[in-house]
């Protein structure tokens, strides 16, 4: 609870609700210059929080694999670079993998799922149609002792979401980034002309089980589910794909939220802007990130004005430039930029389109949050330019 007594949870379903609350909330996604500060998720959340910052509690299911699967993993010496394989052994035949061991990712054992194996790869895990039922073992439905363990831990979360003021939020990956590490992104891509039968087999296979996951989310009562849908986006596909293989995942997904009363949140960073209208239609709650740099810019202004009073528009803040060799004041000039765009008329929650990274300087990580709750405040009264 804040000193003017309104807790992150009510700010942020104030926003949500297009009210006006007491200010604009402040958020950030992963702060690495000031991870010495902590040891745990506790105490991150306690610092942040303490910051003055609008942090939730999170909480994700892990279940383990079928029970009737055996992983194996090896690694064989290559030039440059050693490769890691992993097999699973299921009943329904035999799944393979093979990446490269770089020197900047060197995982024990290669990710399911991870967009550091699309450069790396070598071998996926999916090659033709006749390994789905192998992969439907692998991505097996939870057991009721998983559920009921991970029931148990939503509900120690939601103690302490709520002794802490703030909202329980979980995440999942909509079925993008799950389908393109089980074919490799670039095989997908060709394999959408060559074999698109297979493509839209293992991602209505992902996606179905992404839905049960998701059925446990909902079960475990959180406020807001957070969807990374950061490759459905113009960056990698055509519109016209976009809208024929992710955005029908994307309603079912948010319908089961709000059958559920839960918001959906739903993450990108560049390449949404053909979509404006289809989130909207769709009904998501909540759509971040708002990059407006680089590839496939999204245009702030123009995300404004399309789903203002709509969506919840979340991010905006360039974590690179200013953060990285800025000063303090560049920093403000950056937070009063987004600020004059995205806040008025409500619906905005002021966060950074990605991670601060290590580079950033954390007397300017701090300056964003001073400056996010000054200038933030309601009703705006931003300096003129």
């Amino acid at each position: 609870m804040n000193s003017n007594g309104v807790s992150p949870r009510e700010r942020l379903f104030t926003v949500l609700d297009f009210k006006e609350p007491d200010r604009v909330p402040v958020t950030v996604r992963s702060v690495k210059p000031m991870e010495y500060l902590w040891a745990n998720q506790d105490e991150r959340l306690a610092v942040l929080l303490g910051l003055g910052m609008d942090e939730p509690v999170r909480v994700a299911p892990r279940f383990p694999r079928h029970p009737e699967v055996s992983v194996r993993s090896w690694t064989e010496e290559a030039d440059p670079y050693p490769m890691r394989h992993t097999e699973f052994e299921t009943p329904a035949g035999t799944l393979h993998v093979s990446a490269r061991r770089t020197s900047d990712w060197s995982p024990k054992d290669i990710p399911l799922f991870s967009d550091h194996i699309w450069s790396r790869g070598v071998e996926y895990l999916i090659k033709k149609r006749d390994d789905l039922p192998a992969l439907e073992y692998v991505l097996c439905e939870p057991r009721d002792d998983d559920i009921t363990a991970f029931l148990e831990q939503a509900k120690a979360a939601r103690k302490k979401a709520d002794e802490h003021g703030t909202w329980l939020q979980s995440s999942f990956h909509g079925g993008s980034i799950e389908t393109m590490s089980l074919l490799g992104s670039k095989n997908m891509m060709f394999l959408l002309h060559d074999d698109r039968e297979l493509v839209e087999a293992t991602l209505d296979c992902v996606s179905r089980w992404g839905d049960r996951l998701l059925e446990v989310i909902l079960d475990a009562g959180v406020d807001v589910v957070y969807r990374s849908g950061c490759y459905e986006t113009i960056d990698f596909w055509s519109p016209a794909q976009v809208r024929e293989l992710f955005m029908p995942i994307l309603a079912r997904q948010t319908a089961m939220c709000h059958q559920a009363g839960v918001r959906m949140h739903h993450f990108i960073e560049t390449g949404g802007m053909p979509f404006l209208e289809d989130y909207a239609e769709i009904g998501i709650d909540i759509f971040s990130a708002l990059d407006d740099n680089g590839t496939n810019p999204m245009n702030l202004a123009e995300c404004k004005r399309i789903l203002g009073g709509r969506v919840c528009l979340w991010g905006g803040v360039d974590p690179r430039e200013a953060f990285e060799r800025g000063s303090t004041e560049d920093v403000r000039r950056e937070v009063l930029r987004v600020l004059r765009i995205m806040a008025p008329g409500r619906g905005y929650v002021l966060s950074t389109t990605g991670s601060f990274q290590e580079t950033a300087k954390e007397e300017n990580v701090r300056a964003y949050i001073e400056a996010g709750k000054e200038l933030g405040e309601y009703p705006l009264n931003l300096p003129a330019e």
